[in-house]
């Protein structure tokens, strides 16, 4: 399994792709933790600092997606599963990949924001205070929010089986379906995958009723995620490459 990995790992890293959207992110996520260090008088919260990391899980979901709808567009699969009989075990390689990547990449993203927020707010002469209360929920949060909409990318990815079909279809679900579903059925916003994770990386938690906790939200999450992987996999495994 170790093998397995770390050959995903190499195709993982190796991607053109992947490269891109690491760079988009930075700069997103920099950027705009500049503007609203530099927009903002007074002090500077952890959450409006953040924005931009929060902004890049579209980019997150996307590279979900794309870690395996990429092999099927291009035919590569078929090599990986020759090579690697037990699909479920590729299944679980690239997920371990990605969720790890995720992990690192969100705290790096995080790092820097926080870095270009309190360099930008000293020069402006503004207060940035890191011990305001629920900092340690937005800085966690948002990274569980990051892996979890990954995951979610990924077993979308899985599903579909093509990079195009899988990154529509979960920005369409993001900005779309989910707002749709939400104003039209009353009570309905709780029960949905990104609605529900409302509280894990807020500040201050809403006492909104439709709004999970932090800890059942992202758990919530977690597992719709890892029910779409398994989904996939299932199909993967029971279908031709």
């Amino acid at each position: 399994m170790i093998a397995q990995i770390h050959s995903e790992w190499i195709k993982f890293r190796t991607v053109r792709s992947t490269v891109v959207l690491a760079i988009i992110s930075v700069l997103i996520c920099v950027g705009v933790a500049v503007i609203a260090s530099a927009d903002i008088d007074g002090a500077l919260s952890v959450s409006n600092a953040l924005v931009g990391v929060q902004i890049s899980f579209l980019f997150i979901m996307v590279l979900g997606v794309q870690i395996i709808g990429q092999e099927y567009r291009f035919a590569t699969i078929r090599p990986t599963f020759s090579a690697s009989p037990r699909r479920e075990r590729v299944v679980i390689a690239k997920l371990v990949v990605l969720i790890a990547t995720v992990a690192v990449a969100a705290a790096a993203l995080i790092a820097l924001s926080l870095a270009a927020a309190a360099i930008v707010s000293s020069m402006r002469g503004n207060v940035f205070d890191l011990g305001q209360p629920g900092t340690a929920r937005v800085l966690i949060g948002t990274v569980a929010i990051l892996v979890i909409n990954g995951i979610f990318g990924f077993g979308i990815g899985c599903i579909v089986r093509q990079p195009i079909a899988g990154i529509v279809i979960v920005l369409v679900w993001i900005t779309v379906v989910e707002n749709l579903i939400a104003g039209l059925v009353e009570g309905a916003a709780r029960w949905l995958p990104f609605f529900s994770m409302a509280n894990v990386n807020a500040q201050s938690i809403s006492s909104n009723s439709d709004f999970m906790g932090p800890v059942v939200g992202a758990l919530y999450g977690a597992t719709i995620a890892l029910a779409l992987v398994a989904l996939g996999a299932l199909r993967i495994r029971s279908m031709d490459a």
